[in-house]
C-alpha cells in the first residue's frame, strides 16, 4: 500500500478529512519523492484538499486537463510508459497495457470502438459502430474531440503493447504476443499507399488495429521484389531479428531491426513512393527489408558503422549512423535531389550527428557536442549552450527542454527561451492546478504539438545515473585539463 501524492485545490478546510490512501500495483511508480517534496507535500494535504489522483503524466488540450480524469480509481493504471502526439490526436501508453487516446480519430487511429472515459458518461460505454468506415459512422468521435477514450483492448488481447509510434494519421504498436512470447507489430489509421501494411486491405482505406505483416524474401536486390497480397513470403514475425524503433511519416513507414546472430541493422519500409521517399522507387505494399540502404551506406559510402537512428516525415526519410553521418531519401530539408544520399558532415562545422528529426518543411540536428542545428531549405541555424534533455519537432519550430526545466524555442532565426510554468500559463491552465504542480514541474518532460500538451515524469534512475556521469566527465576533465566535449556511445537497460 503506496501513499500516492494527488492534486489539491485551496477551497478548504476548516476540518481537514485524512488523506485517501490508493492502492498501486507498482511499488517503484511514486516512491521517490525526497524528503523536502515529503514535507511540501504534508503541508498541502493540510491545507488543501485532494481533487485528482496522482499520476507520472498530465495531458492538457488547449489548457484544460483532460488526463487523470476523476473516473480512474485504479492508480495503478496511471503509470504512463510512453506518449505519442499525432496530426491531432494522443495516446498513453500506460505499463497496465491500457492505451487511452483523444482527438481526432476519423481515420481510426486509435482503432474502432474506443471506449469512452468521461464523468459524463459509463467507462463501460461501448460506441456503436458496425462499419469500418470510421469518418462516416463515427460521428460522436468527430464531435467529441476534447473526450478522453480507452483504446478497445478486444483490438489487441492476446499482445502485450511495449511501445507507440504516431505522427501524422495512422498509428503503430510494438507488441509481445502472449502466445510464442515474439515481437510483434500492429497498426491503425490512414492506410495511404499501404503504408500499414496489413497485407489485405485497399490502400487509402481507414482501417482499425490489425497485424502488421514484413516480406521475408531472401533477396539482396529489391528491384526484382514484387508486391503480392496473397499471403506467400508474408509473416507477422521476425526470425532472429529485434525491432528496435518504429518511424511513421505521412504516408510510408520505416522500422529499424537488429539480427540477432550478427547484431547487424537493417532498414525495412513500406508505403507510396509518392515523394520519393522509399529507397526502391517505388510503392512497397508490405514492409520490406531494404538492401539498397544497406548497400549504399557501407559499400558506397564506406560506412562500416550500424545505423543507429531513423525518423520519417509526410516525404522524407532519415537515417543516422553509428559514425555520426546523416543519410537522407525523398524531399527534405537537406538536398534538392530525393534520390538515397548522405549529408556532408560540413553542413553541421564537421561535428558528429547522434540524432535527427524532420517534420513539414523544418529539420532538427543534435551533434555529438551538445549543439542544434534547425534546417529549412533556404536556411541553417545553429543553437550551443543548451544542455539537453531531450528535443521534439513541431510544424512551426523545433523545441528543445534543458536539463534545467527550461523550454528553448528554435527557429531559423532565433532562440526563445522561457519556463515551462510560463508556457502552461499561455495556454490558460487553471490557475489551481498549476499551483498544484509547480513544485513538481522540474521532474517532468514536456512536449506539445497542436492544441495537446504533456507532462510526463521522469525517471528517477535516469536522472540520478546521468547526474553521476555528468560529474564524473566534469572531474576527469579538470583533472586531465582536457575540452569538456565528448560523444558516448552508451546503452542503458532498465
Amino acid at each position: 500500500m503506496n501513499k500516492l501524492k494527488g492534486f489539491f485545490s485551496k477551497r478548504q478546510k476548516a476540518n481537514p478529512q485524512p488523506t485517501t490512501i490508493l492502492s498501486s500495483s507498482s511499488n517503484n511508480n511514486h516512491n521517490h519523492m525526497n524528503e523536502e517534496e515529503n514535507e511540501i507535500s504534508t503541508t498541502i494535504q493540510n491545507n488543501y484538499e485532494i481533487l485528482l489522483p496522482p499520476s507520472d503524466c498530465y495531458l492538457f488540450r488547449n489548457g484544460q486537463l483532460c488526463y487523470p480524469t476523476t473516473t480512474m480509481n485504479d492508480p495503478s493504471s496511471l503509470h504512463v510508459l510512453e506518449s505519442q502526439i499525432g496530426h491531432s490526436h494522443i495516446l498513453l501508453l500506460t505499463e497496465t497495457n491500457i492505451i487511452f487516446a483523444s482527438g481526432w480519430n476519423s481515420y481510426g487511429q486509435y482503432g474502432s470502438n474506443p471506449l469512452p472515459i468521461s464523468p459524463l458518461r459509463s467507462n463501460d460505454l461501448l460506441l456503436n459502430s458496425s462499419s469500418s468506415s470510421f469518418s462516416s459512422n463515427n460521428s460522436y468521435l468527430n464531435n467529441s474531440e476534447d473526450n478522453l477514450f480507452r483504446v478497445n483492448p478486444n483490438q489487441y488481447t492476446n499482445y502485450k503493447i511495449i511501445n507507440i509510434y504516431s505522427k501524422f494519421n495512422y498509428t503503430y504498436y510494438l507488441a509481445i504476443d502472449n502466445e510464442n512470447n515474439k515481437q510483434i507489430l500492429l497498426s491503425s489509421g490512414w492506410n495511404n499507399g499501404n503504408c500499414l501494411s496489413h497485407r489485405k486491405g485497399s490502400s487509402d482505406s481507414s482501417q482499425s488495429i490489425n497485424k502488421v505483416y514484413f516480406d521475408v524474401t531472401i533477396n539482396n536486390n529489391n528491384n526484382n521484389l514484387n508486391n503480392n497480397n496473397n499471403g506467400d513470403n508474408l509473416s507477422p514475425y521476425l526470425e532472429n531479428e529485434k525491432i528496435l524503433k518504429v518511424a511513421v511519416g505521412g504516408c510510408h513507414t520505416l522500422v529499424l531491426t537488429q539480427h540477432l546472430l550478427t547484431n547487424e541493422h537493417f532498414v525495412y519500409e513500406c508505403g507510396t513512393n509518392c515523394h520519393e521517399a522509399i529507397s526502391v522507387g517505388r510503392n512497397l505494399d508490405n514492409l520490406t527489408k531494404s538492401m539498397i540502404i544497406t548497400n549504399f551506406i557501407k559499400n558506397t559510402c564506406n560506412d562500416k558503422s550500424d545505423i543507429t537512428d531513423i525518423d520519417s516525415s509526410f516525404g522524407a526519410s532519415l537515417i543516422v549512423s553509428k559514425s555520426g553521418r546523416l543519410y537522407t531519401i525523398g524531399s527534405n530539408c537537406f538536398t534538392n535531389g530525393k534520390n538515397l544520399q548522405q549529408i556532408d558532415n560540413d553542413r553541421f562545422d564537421g561535428e558528429l550527428v547522434v540524432a535527427a528529426k524532420e517534420r513539414e518543411s523544418r529539420a532538427c540536428v543534435l551533434t555529438n557536442y551538445g549543439n542544434f542545428f534547425v534546417i529549412t531549405k533556404s536556411e541553417c541555424k545553429k543553437y550551443v549552450g543548451i544542455v539537453n534533455d531531450h528535443f521534439w519537432i513541431s510544424d512551426v519550430a523545433c523545441f528543445v527542454q534543458s536539463v534545467d526545466g527550461r523550454i528553448h524555442e528554435l527557429n531559423s532565426h532565433e532562440e526563445i527561451s522561457y519556463e515551462m510554468k510560463d508556457y502552461l500559463t499561455r495556454i490558460n491552465v487553471n490557475k489551481d492546478i498549476l499551483k498544484q504542480l509547480e513544485f513538481e514541474l522540474k521532474n517532468f518532460r514536456m512536449k506539445f504539438h497542436s492544441s495537446y500538451t504533456v507532462l510526463h515524469r521522469k525517471k528517477p534512475q535516469n536522472v540520478l545515473f546521468f547526474s553521476k556521469l555528468r560529474n564524473f566527465i566534469v572531474n576527469y576533465c579538470e583533472e586531465t585539463n582536457s575540452e569538456k566535449n565528448y560523444f558516448f556511445d552508451i546503452t542503458i537497460t532498465i
